[in-house]
């Protein structure tokens, strides 16, 4: 998943991934943006989530496939994994019992022009 602001940029990187999945460039089948409510305070206001979707985050060849595919979209912004059974359990980043719903960061480097990806499972 990554974040962008709505408008422009928000609606050019949203159609990267919706004709990368359409046209089969990616190891993704479904995604999806959500909705922006005007006028919403906090630090959210003004932001998309774009979630694209995998069928197994226990294959770590799978996950750093599906991150490698949307990168060569040309989406170069910081990408989190967080695996649905959290969505589900309705553990998000400010959760009471201060679990980290992700469990993989990966930012790109246009210096190397590749992925930095780190592991963050487990850590508090």
């Amino acid at each position: 998943m990554f974040w962008v602001a709505t408008g422009g940029k928000g609606d050019y990187l949203w159609s990267l991934v919706a004709k990368g999945i359409a046209n089969g460039n990616t190891l993704a089948k479904q995604a999806k943006i959500s909705a922006c409510e005007q006028g919403k305070e906090g630090p959210d206001k003004n932001e998309h989530v774009v979630c694209i979707y995998n069928d197994n985050f226990l294959d770590k060849d799978q996950v750093f496939e599906s991150e490698r595919t949307i990168r060569s979209l040309g989406i170069k912004c910081q990408l989190q994994y967080k695996p649905d059974v959290f969505t589900y359990l309705g553990v998000y980043r400010k959760n009471p019992w201060n679990l980290r719903p992700t469990i993989y960061n990966s930012n790109f480097d246009v210096i190397r022009n590749q992925s930095i990806i780190e592991e963050v499972h487990g850590r508090f």
